[in-house]
């Protein structure tokens, strides 16, 4: 099979050689004569993994072009690889360096030579063949095109580049002139060492393909002119193509960025034709700065159209399985096929600072996800991946108690209480509809629960605030009863006391009213008459007596928040006890009536 990973991997190994080969081929041919060392054994192991690579694709079934059917018949294999490819991979694998040594004698041997060891930059169609295989294998990667395409043009630059500094310096030692006078011998650098001599060859074939041209490497010969205007036709051309392809890879790059730059600029002459204040546009401008990513990511979904349904829903499920995973009434029975249905009603939304989701007391028709930024819910913040308007799962959903706002920018995920209900219809989610009538069940009685205590804390507040303003006048004769319900006597003892100290100052009020002479205006100017004495120190002894009430009603204060407490919780108690019994009741009904459509909506409620 062409497709398995053992032939991916095989073709993978086989390509690299491949640009191996075509990279170290040029430099042989120019400065390296045929010898026995580590080249010659290593062009023969190349040899021999082509060849195998040979025998192999006889072996390998193809794809029809026009049918699109596999085909693996021996018969059709071998001429579907002969129609090309064969005769190019058995023209690399011909052993050239070996028929050059078989031929290493004088006059026309020496022509022979050449000829065959030339005969080895057949080697360079691997290249094609290495491009073929990357290509057939494109799919298999997750690679950013417009990298590749850039690493593309790189190669094919510095490649050309290699190949035409190995040809100059190939064609001045195999196409000398007269007297064997070269290039070399004209820039004398005819002493410098394979190294040195690479290096300007590579200069100048830089400047030839970039057009520069500075002159200083002077061709001599006629064949290295020749030479030297096939480079400069073949540079031009490659210049031009790759240049023309960079600019294209740089403005799809940037797309984006310039539609972006050109929206802002309609949006500001539309506001500011139509007079909008200036408060008003920066606001706009923000919000259409903050939703530019949300519009990439429109573009990026409609891609999605190109897919067949079965694909789209693999993209849909790892897009919505992380934030689908944060709601209770889902995570037990999430699977693709739920996750690609409710995923194509979900619709995002971005909103401006202060804008409203939510109208008090409207009803809940939508479920709404924070993703990004911050909603004010009546008294909640609701953070990125907190929720509310679950209630939506409910037949009769209900109201929202209080508004709801965004703080700042913010994104949110929504769903339509209608679109859930047609999905939670189909019978393939019979198991989801289930355990979101659980869910709303839940709901409805946790809202229940919530209506029953805060009437009775509304009761209780009512009562202990009536007790808290008798407890603090202490005027009438019911206040010793405060907390004598709950036997509390640390209490009982600390009124008893309170009620002490205001009896000593009503007496001291009426002390001082039977000896009007102790009043503060007759206080004598040296300070030492004895009633100005008396006077400061009634004033002390009053103020040390309300110091010990204010003491008292702290106490007092703190033990009606105990006893507040400890009736909240009895409150719970007996709320949760009565939920467990209802619970148990409709359970006990749904298994005598055998009903399969129970949902939470009518009598329970």
């Amino acid at each position: 099979n062409h497709n398995s990973k053992a032939i991916m991997k095989w073709s993978m190994i086989v390509m690299v050689l491949s640009i191996v080969s075509v990279v170290i081929t040029p430099v042989e041919l120019a400065f390296l004569e045929v010898k026995f060392d580590g080249i010659f054994f290593f062009n023969r192991i190349l040899e021999l993994i082509f060849l195998c690579d040979i025998i192999l694709s006889f072996n390998l079934t193809f794809q029809d072009p026009e049918t699109g059917e596999l085909l693996a018949k021996r018969r059709s294999i071998a001429l579907n690889y002969m129609r090309f490819w064969f005769w190019m991979d058995l023209a690399v694998v011909v052993p050239y360096d070996l028929l050059a040594m078989g031929n290493s004698g004088g006059g026309s041997s020496i022509k022979i030579v050449k000829l065959v060891r030339l005969m080895r930059v057949v080697r360079l169609v691997r290249v094609l063949k290495a491009s073929n295989v990357f290509e057939k294998y494109y799919a298999d990667f997750s690679v950013n095109f417009n990298v590749m395409e850039g690493l593309k043009m790189l190669f094919i630059t510095l490649f050309l580049i290699h190949l035409m500094a190995c040809g100059l310096v190939y064609t001045a030692v195999n196409f000398p002139g007269e007297g064997d006078w070269t290039w070399l011998h004209d820039n004398e650098v005819i002493d410098w060492s394979g190294k040195d001599l690479y290096l300007i060859a590579f200069y100048w074939a830089t400047m030839t393909v970039s057009t520069i041209g500075y002159g200083d490497i002077a061709l001599v010969t006629q064949a290295e002119r020749v030479y030297a205007i096939c480079c400069m036709i073949i540079g031009a051309s490659t210049y031009a193509c790759i240049t023309g392809q960079l600019c294209t890879l740089i403005i799809s790059m940037t797309s984006g960025s310039q539609l972006f730059k050109s929206q802002l600029g309609v949006l500001n002459s539309v506001m500011a034709d139509n007079h909008v204040p200036a408060d008003s546009q920066a606001l706009i401008r923000k919000y259409f700065m903050y939703t530019k990513a949300k519009r990439i990511d429109k573009e990026k979904k409609f891609i999605l159209e190109f897919l067949s349904p079965h694909l789209k829903s693999i993209i849909l499920v790892n897009m919505h399985v992380g934030w689908l995973r944060q709601i209770p009434f889902f995570v037990k029975t999430l699977d693709g096929e739920f996750i690609s249905a409710v995923a194509s009603v979900v619709h995002e939304n971005a909103y401006a600072p202060k804008e409203k989701l939510a109208l008090g007391k409207s009803p809940i028709l939508e479920f709404h996800y924070v993703s990004q930024g911050i909603i004010v819910y009546g008294n909640r913040w609701l953070t990125k991946n907190r929720y509310f308007g679950e209630a939506i799962i409910c037949q009769q959903p209900g109201f929202h108690s209080k508004p709801a706002a965004s703080f700042g920018f913010s994104q949110t995920r929504s769903m339509g209480r209608n679109a859930l209900h047609n999905i939670l219809g189909q019978s393939r989610f019979k198991s989801v509809a289930k355990e979101v009538r659980r869910a709303a069940i839940k709901i409805r009685f946790r809202a229940i629960g919530a209506t029953m205590l805060r009437q009775m804390a509304k009761g209780a507040s009512i009562k202990y605030g009536r007790r808290l303003s008798s407890m603090k006048t202490l005027n009438s004769s019911t206040a010793l009863d405060l907390l004598t319900s709950d036997n509390d006597k640390t209490s009982i003892e600390a009124l008893k006391e309170v009620k002490e100290i205001q009896e000593q100052q009503k007496r001291l009020i009426s002390e001082r009213k039977q000896n009007p002479d102790t009043s503060y205006s007759e206080e004598s100017a040296d300070g030492n008459d004895l009633n100005s004495q008396a006077v400061v120190h009634l004033r002390n002894e009053m103020k040390s007596l309300q110091q010990e009430i204010d003491l008292k009603h702290k106490e007092l204060a703190i033990a009606l928040g105990r006893r507040l407490d400890m009736m909240e919780k009895r409150i719970v108690d007996d709320l949760k006890q009565a939920m467990m019994v209802k619970n148990n009741r409709w359970q006990q009904g749904k298994n005598n009536s055998g009903s399969k459509n129970v949902f939470c909506g009518t009598g329970l409620e």
